[in-house]
Parts: structure tokens; C-alpha cells; sequence
């Protein structure tokens, strides 16, 4: 077992502290109440010793009070010993019963004062005594006026003091540079922590007068940051002349010109120009530091990105860096995350004072290589870390588009001079070696609540000779984890359509096609980029059908939406005289069926006015067609089956249901008028078999079994379940055939007898819709969705989960190889927060 101090160890004080307020009598007698109810002071200090203390300040109105507190004690048989100073007297109280721990009180005109030292409770009253306490320090008279008196309490720090109350913390000094004084109001609500108020700092050494006399600005930057960043801090450079002279200032009154002045000389001889002056001269808006995590690869990677004048001038002046230290200017490499994207990265030169000046504002300042996305300058000490920020902005995958940490920003103004923020429960690891582990080091229970905050945050934003200081922490311990997907592509809108795998002619690959809520339809590629965006007249009703209209082995998309035919080709352009604007309304979707495989498609729609379409490739109608008029409304896709020689057409409205010829015209009518179901269509069982048959299942549930070519109709009743199913033939070539229902409880698959093989419960209601996936002739799988919950189920043949589901999502799911040299299958569903998921199926 490791030995060591226990957690927080040295500051066990602060237990100290809660259990008196807790714990002690004196709080709870009448007096006690009364001092509670009024503003009192808690302060944290370091003692003689350099021990970490507290004291506990509260006012008393009168004479009489401090009769109270008196009596308060005595009543409670509080065994103390009066101690003199020069300051007045002290009492100390030996831990027991109604005091929780070793400490000293004193009693003064105007407060009670109590502490675990001695030498801070006449510190105290000799102070006050003299007018030398804290209530007379300017700066702190100044930001207690901008207290607001009606929140629950006010935090201020001294971060001098700071400082000294920390060392041993940090590996090095961090407090003392920050600022002077910092007043924060404090609200803490059910789900967060509020602070807000000002920090104050008047030397030119002070981190906080970078920002002095600079306007606080609207920030972009997150936009293109990744989203797996777990840290990131950004800066303000809108007015870049006026924080280049502030940030010299802050170096030049701090330790670091030691290290920066002798690199800076160099670099002028050398480039006849200041480095400041050279790096400033391309860079202007924001500047941004991340770590980047993800659980792929778990190490925090840092990435350090500048808004650019333009990337043509920042890489000409980076270019005449490189050529003026004897350096190659060429790309180190290129980069490519798929066929379509590549850039180059290159060798970063003089990355000494690079680092040297940089490091004044950045935790570190990776800087081997560097390139460009659009106007921004990326740094990184590797070419992955790179990829990853480029790959995040394919996918649209960014901290602004994050689900968390854009509702977070909102708790913030929107115009700021400094941002950082810290997922919590990465804190810990993103402080590696720069804190004391034998002081902090927390147990794997205190881990777990640090988790359950979503992230912490700091703005300040410069306010005349103030700084306007604001920290927010969100508490979200429900918050759902990230699914571990291959990619992740943002789009517009949440997904409504089934994704669909459709064949690049250009590469043999598979790419995908899916519509979302606004209406707008994406193909997308295998890594997940989106090579184009169509916005459509409304929502997409048929599947999407590829086709060959010009013969030559291009193909393009066929699909319809209420008011309209499209046609498509692959990079989203219409094709011929599409869009065909329909003389009706449809109530399906198109159906496209090429009987002699010869490229002559037909292509069949049912409108409102009742009557069924049939249309060719180029938008004609076609002659010799009937022109079926319907009962009721066709709402589910034609259907073509040929069986020994003979076509069917086949299609149902609410009230009849129509078996037709190529021409039109009724080829089988069956012997028993029954009412489909809607969420049923029609399968041909025993294809070229001596007993073929058209099955399907009524609103009831019945299975239907009509006889081809002579329509002999049965129906049989294998499960007494709800109106509202879904029906599914499987093997239905096969002698044994299988019936599978679908609810929106239930999972239901029976033998060609009848018999019940399956039946599966969900927890949470699921679509009444099932998708089969045909691994190979013996391995079969279904898929089904869950109504709300937000996962996706895919269930062997024997009832059980494949491994590893149900999964994070909430559209259908396509399965299928995006390339093919992919070895495991993709699976392809909508997420939350318009996101496009893409697992790996093992």
C-alpha cells in the first residue's frame, strides 16, 4: 500500500472550520443565531509558523451582546482559560463535547473573533485597535462598494497574501503576478456557482494590466478550437498595437525579460526588426490555447491557434523567417485526411523566443510545427495534434458546436478580453507536474464529485481601471457520455430520414446521403466531411434510388418530397429538367423499378387526387398506362414482383388492396377483402416455387397469405397484440420462412408454423419499425429504435443484443462497408445535438 500524507492534509483546517460552524453550541444558542443572520467575515492566513489558519470575524451591536456570548458559553459548561496580551484578553478553549476543536476566542466593543491561532486573534485586535486592519486598505474599501449587499456572500482575494497561503502548492509561483485585489459576489444555485465582480491591479508587473485601456471584444475563436478540448484559454487582440505594448510592459516588470531580452536582441540583428513588431504585423482578433484529449488517444495535446491578417502574408513573413536562420521553406509534409482535403505543414523557425514571449500568457507554448486552417495559425508540437483540430472542423465538431460548452458561454457576457476554461473532472490531469501532489491528491470519491461539475470558467473583461471578473461552474452530474464513435459530423438540424449508403461511381466507395429537419439533404463522405448541402422544397418520402440516367455509368439520385421528383447527380446539381413539380400532392413515396434491366426506369408515385403515376427517367408520362384511380389515399411506396414469367404491381390505400399488370390493369384480386397495415408491406414468398404467395398482415394482425397467380386469400392470427405493428418476411425463399412483428414494446419473430421463436420486452417504448441486416444467408439481425430513450438496439436471430448494444442514438441505422478495404462494418445513425454517428461494428 503507498504511503503518504492523506489527501489535502494541509489543509485540514478548512475541516476545522466547518465543523465549528457546524458543530459548535455557541452558533446554535440564541446569540449565535442573531450573529449568523448578520454579515460576518471568514479570512484564511498564514501564522508565525507558516501554518494555514482561519479566522472568524462577526460584529456585535452592544455591550449587551458581548454579555450574551458570555453567558452562551458558560451555559454550555465551556472550559476555557483566560490568556493576556497586550491587546486585550484571549480565551482558549480545549477541544470538547460543545467546542469541536483546539482554539482561541476574543471579545472586543465592536466584534467577536475567533481562530485556531493565537497569534492571529491578537493580530486582529492590535490592528483594529490601531486603524491598521484591512477595513482601512483603499483598494479594499474600493471593491467592497461594489459588493452587492444581497447576495449570499462575497469573496475577496488579496493575492499577495495569496501567494504565501499557497506556497507549496505550485511547483512555481503563480499568485503574485495575477493582480492586487479581486471582489467576487457569490451565488450559488441548485445546479451552479456564480461569482462576479472586479479585480484590481495597478502595477505594471500584474498579469491584469495587459488588458488596461483595451476594449473587451466579441470572441469567434471557439468556432474553429476542437471539441475535445478539456482546457483552453483565449485573449483578446482586436486592438493589437495597444496589447503588444501592454504585454512588453508585463514582461519587462517581470523575471522573464531575463530569458526573453537576450532572444530578442538575436532575432533583431538577424531580421533587422523586433520580434513583436515581425509576429504582430499578421496576427490580429484572438489567440487561443487548448489542451485536446480524446479517449482514443489520452494525452492532452497542446495546440496554440492565431487569428491572421490573411495566411497568404503570415506565411510570407514565416517563410522569410525560415529562409533568413538557413531553414527549409518548404512543407515538413503533407497532410491529408481524405481524398479531398490536404495541406502542408511546415517546420516552425525561431521557436526559442517564440516560446520566450508567448509563454508570458500560455501554460506552454507548442511550437514545432505550424499551418493553416482558412485564416487561423495553428501550432503544435505534432502533426496529429494538427490533424486533429483540422479533422474537428471537417466534422463540424467543434468547441461552439459543443453541447455542453455552448450553453455554458451563455453564462457569460459576450464581449470578454480573457477566457479560460477547465472541464472539471479533467483538472487533475491537465495539472500534471505544476502542483504538489503531496499536497493535493485527491481520493478516487473526491474525483467522482469534481467530475460531476461539467466545466469551470473565468472571463475578465476590462472596465476603466478595473477588470470585470466573472467565474461560472456547472454542475450537470446526469450529463450523458460522449459514444465512442469512429467520427462524428455536425449538420444543420437533427437527422429525419434513414441515412443512406450510396455508391461513389468514381471510387468504388460507399458515401452518404441523409435529410434533416430544415430540410436540407448532405452527401457526406467516409471520413465524415460533408461534400456538399442541398436545401430541398420539404420532407424527403420515398428512399433515395441511384440510377443511370445518361447510360455511361454515372449514376445520380432519384427521390421525391410532397410537391416534387429530384434528380440529382454527385456533386448536387439537378440533372435534365429536374425538379419535376408534381400536378398534386404525393402521398408516397416514389417506387423506380427497371424491368429489363436495360436503364429504361419507371418510376411510379401516388397523388392526392387518388390516382397512381407512372412516369419515365425524364420526367414524361408514360402512354399505355391506366392511370389507377385508388378508394383511398396510397401512402406507402408501389411495390414490383415477377414471379414464373408474370409482373405484379402492388400497392393498398385504407380501403382495398390493388394487385395490377405493367399496364395497370387488375392482374389478381384476392378472395378476402382485408384492411392492411400500413406498416406492412407486401413480400413474395416462395419465389418460383410451386406455391408463391403474396404475404403481409392486416390492421389486426392477422398474417395474410394470398395465392399467386389465383389471389386464394388466408389469414391466420399468430399474436393478439396492438393495431399499430410492423411486419417482416425473412427467408422468404426459403422453405421455412420466418414472421417477424415489431411493436412498440415488443420484439415478436415466428416459425413458418406459426410458432412463437422470440419475444423480447423493451424498457422503453421503440419505433414500430424494424430494419433487417443480412450478414450472410445464416446471420441475420435486426434493428429497432427506441422512441425516446436515445438508443438503438441491433438483435440476433435468437433474441439476444449483438455485443456492445444497444448504442447512443435516435434515427434508423444503415450498416455497410464505407470503403472497401474496411475489414468491420459501419454503422450509420442520427445522434443528438444534429449529429450524424458513425460506429464500427465488430
Amino acid at each position: 500500500m503507498p504511503t503518504g500524507p492523506p489527501p489535502f492534509q494541509n489543509y485540514r483546517h478548512l475541516t476545522e472550520l466547518i465543523h465549528f460552524v457546524d458543530s459548535s453550541k455557541l452558533l446554535h444558542s440564541s446569540i449565535g443565531q442573531k450573529l449568523l443572520s448578520r454579515p460576518y467575515h471568514i479570512s484564511f492566513h498564514t501564522d508565525t509558523a507558516d501554518n494555514r489558519q482561519w479566522l472568524v470575524s462577526a460584529p456585535l451591536k452592544s455591550r449587551s451582546e458581548i454579555n450574551e456570548v458570555q453567558n452562551a458559553l458558560e451555559s454550555n459548561n465551556a472550559r476555557f482559560q483566560a490568556l493576556k496580551s497586550k491587546s486585550g484578553t484571549i480565551f482558549h478553549f480545549k477541544k470538547q463535547e460543545n467546542w469541536p476543536f483546539d482554539g482561541y476566542l476574543a471579545l472586543n466593543q465592536t466584534n467577536i473573533i475567533v481562530s485556531p491561532s493565537p497569534y492571529l486573534i491578537d493580530l486582529s485586535m492590535n490592528q483594529t485597535r490601531n486603524k491598521q486592519s484591512l477595513a482601512f486598505d483603499p483598494n479594499y474599501q474600493n471593491l467592497q462598494r461594489s459588493a452587492v449587499s444581497s447576495n449570499a456572500a462575497s469573496l475577496l482575494i488579496n493575492f499577495k497574501n495569496l501567494a504565501a497561503f499557497s506556497q507549496g502548492l505550485f511547483k512555481a509561483p503563480v499568485m503574485e503576478h495575477l493582480a492586487e485585489w479581486t471582489e467576487l459576489d457569490v451565488d450559488v444555485r441548485k445546479d451552479a456557482l456564480y461569482l462576479n465582480g472586479f479585480t484590481r491591479g495597478r502595477q505594471d508587473s500584474l498579469f491584469v494590466n495587459i488588458f488596461k485601456g483595451i476594449e473587451p471584444q466579441k470572441t469567434e475563436i471557439f468556432n474553429i478550437l476542437p471539441a475535445s478540448a478539456k482546457f483552453m484559454m483565449s485573449y483578446s487582440l482586436q486592438s493589437k498595437s495597444h496589447f503588444n505594448e501592454n504585454l512588453n510592459t508585463y514582461i519587462q516588470q517581470t523575471s522573464r525579460h531575463e530569458n526573453f531580452d537576450p532572444l530578442s536582441k538575436k532575432f533583431t540583428d538577424r531580421h533587422k526588426v523586433p520580434f513583436d513588431e515581425l509576429f504582430f504585423s499578421f496576427i490580429e482578433g484572438e489567440g487561443a490555447f487548448v489542451y485536446s484529449y480524446s479517449e482514443d488517444q489520452p494525452v492532452y495535446e497542446p495546440l496554440l491557434v492565431f487569428s491572421t491578417t490573411g495566411q497568404t502574408q503570415a506565411l510570407e513573413v514565416l517563410t522569410q523567417m525560415m529562409a533568413r536562420t538557413g531553414q527549409n521553406t518548404g512543407p515538413v509534409e503533407w497532410s491529408s485526411l481524405d481524398d479531398q482535403t490536404r495541406f502542408p505543414v511546415y517546420r516552425t523557425p525561431e521557436t526559442s523566443i517564440i516560446k520566450a514571449y508567448w509563454g508570458a500568457l500560455f501554460p506552454e507554448v507548442p511550437a514545432t510545427y505550424f499551418a493553416f486552417y482558412r485564416n487561423y495559425l495553428v501550432f503544435a508540437n505534432s502533426i496529429s495534434a494538427i490533424n486533429q483540430l483540422m479533422y474537428a472542423n471537417l466534422l463540424h465538431k467543434t468547441m461552439g458546436t459543443h453541447p455542453y460548452f455552448h450553453p455554458f458561454t451563455e453564462n457569460f457576457s459576450y464581449r470578454e478580453n480573457f477566457f479560460m476554461f477547465a472541464e472539471m473532472g479533467h483538472i487533475m490531469g491537465l495539472t500534471g507536474d505544476h502542483i504538489n501532489r503531496e499536497a493535493i491528491n485527491p481520493t478516487r470519491e473526491q474525483n467522482k464529485a469534481l467530475g460531476n461539475f461539467y466545466g469551470v470558467g473565468l472571463q475578465l473583461s476590462a472596465s476603466s481601471d478595473l477588470i470585470y471578473t466573472s467565474i461560472h461552474a456547472s454542475h450537470a452530474p446526469h450529463r450523458d457520455k460522449e459514444p465512442r464513435t469512429i467520427w462524428q459530423s455536425r449538420l444543420d438540424s437533427t437527422i429525419t430520414t434513414k441515412p443512406a449508403l450510396v455508391d461513389n461511381h468514381e471510387t468504388g466507395e460507399k458515401e452518404i446521403l441523409v435529410q434533416d429537419h430544415k430540410h436540407n439533404l448532405y452527401l457526406i463522405n467516409h471520413m465524415g466531411r460533408i461534400l456538399w448541402k442541398r436545401a430541398l422544397d420539404g420532407p424527403i418520402l420515398s428512399e433515395i434510388t441511384q440510377i443511370d440516367y445518361y447510360k455511361n455509368n454515372k449514376l445520380q439520385y432519384l427521390f421525391n418530397t410532397p410537391d416534387k421528383i429530384y434528380l440529382l447527380d454527385r456533386n448536387g446539381n439537378h440533372v435534365a429538367r429536374f425538379p419535376l413539380n408534381l400536378p398534386d400532392k404525393a402521398t408516397n413515396g416514389l417506387s423506380v423499378f427497371d424491368y429489363d434491366k436495360d436503364l429504361e426506369y419507371r418510376i411510379f408515385i401516388a397523388l392526392a387526387d387518388k390516382h397512381v403515376y407512372l412516369y419515365d427517367k425524364t420526367g414524361n408520362r408514360i402512354t399505355g398506362w391506366s392511370v389507377p384511380q385508388t378508394e383511398g389515399h396510397v401512402t406507402t411506396p408501389l411495390q414490383h414482383f415477377n414471379n414464373q414469367g408474370r409482373d405484379y404491381l402492388v400497392f393498398s390505400d385504407e380501403y382495398k388492396n390493388y394487385i395490377l399488370n405493367r399496364r395497370g390493369d387488375p392482374r389478381v384480386s384476392p378472395s378476402i377483402h382485408f384492411f392492411r397495415n400500413p406498416n406492412s408491406p407486401f413480400y413474395l414468398q416462395g419465389r418460383n416455387s410451386d406455391q408463391p404467395a403474396l404475404v403481409t398482415t392486416t390492421t389486426t394482425g392477422e398474417l395474410v397469405h394470398i395465392a399467386l397467380p389465383s389471389g386464394k386469400t388466408t389469414l391466420t392470427q399468430l399474436f393478439d397484440g396492438p393495431s399499430n405493428h410492423h411486419f417482416t418476411l425473412i427467408n422468404g425463399s426459403s422453405p421455412q420462412p420466418e414472421y417477424l412483428y415489431v411493436t412498440k414494446d415488443q420484439l415478436l419473430l415466428f416459425n413458418h408454423n406459426g410458432q412463437e421463436k422470440v419475444n423480447i420486452s423493451f424498457e422503453k417504448p421503440i419505433h414500430a419499425m424494424a430494419d433487417i441486416y443480412q450478414f450472410s444467408s445464416s446471420d441475420i439481425k435486426i434493428g429497432v429504435v427506441e422512441q425516446s430513450g436515445g438508443k438503438i438496439h441491433l438483435i440476433n436471430k435468437d433474441g439476444s443484443h449483438y455485443n456492445g448494444f444497444p448504442l447512443k442514438g435516435l434515427s434508423r441505422f444503415s450498416i455497410g462497408f464505407l470503403k472497401t478495404s474496411a475489414y468491420r462494418f459501419n454503422l450509420i445513425t442520427g445522434g443528438e445535438h444534429n449529429y450524424l454517428y458513425n460506429y464500427r461494428v465488430e
